[in-house]
């Protein structure tokens, strides 16, 4: 697995999240906070710095959009205002999804995967780390 031309074998891995969990999640560098809530994104993905590998992350518009959420009281409902204020469109087996209660489904699922998936290889690269 390479990230910027450097190999970095251990990215790939699954990493465990730490034990005893924690309430909120937060963005650690300024840099990766301004990335993730810019008005606008311009291109298919976000790049946040790692202090881990010293080089950028690729992130989806999707990930970014659930990262941010993490930090507010209703992280689905703020990620379903995100999404339409960005106009994003979520997609299921490539059909668009068009209904409130669809969108609310598949932000709920999307969530859950990438807490359980992306959440902890963030935090492994230094990017995301328990708030105080």
């Amino acid at each position: 697995f390479s990230i910027c031309g450097f190999l970095t074998a251990f990215v790939g891995r699954e990493v465990e999240p730490p034990r005893g969990g924690t309430q909120r999640i937060s963005v650690v560098h300024k840099y990766n906070q301004r990335r993730i809530t810019e008005p606008t994104w311009v291109g298919p993905s976000i790049n946040l710095a790692s202090p881990v590998t010293g080089s950028a992350i690729a992130i989806e518009p999707l990930e970014a959009v659930l990262l941010a959420a993490l930090d507010t009281p209703d992280p689905l409902a703020w990620a379903e205002q995100e999404i339409a204020r960005r106009e994003l469109t979520l997609r299921s087996e490539n059909t668009a999804i068009e209904s409130s209660d669809a969108t609310r489904a598949a932000l709920d699922r999307a969530m859950a995967q990438f807490a359980k998936v992306r959440l902890p290889k963030l935090a492994y690269l230094g990017i995301v780390a328990p708030a105080d």
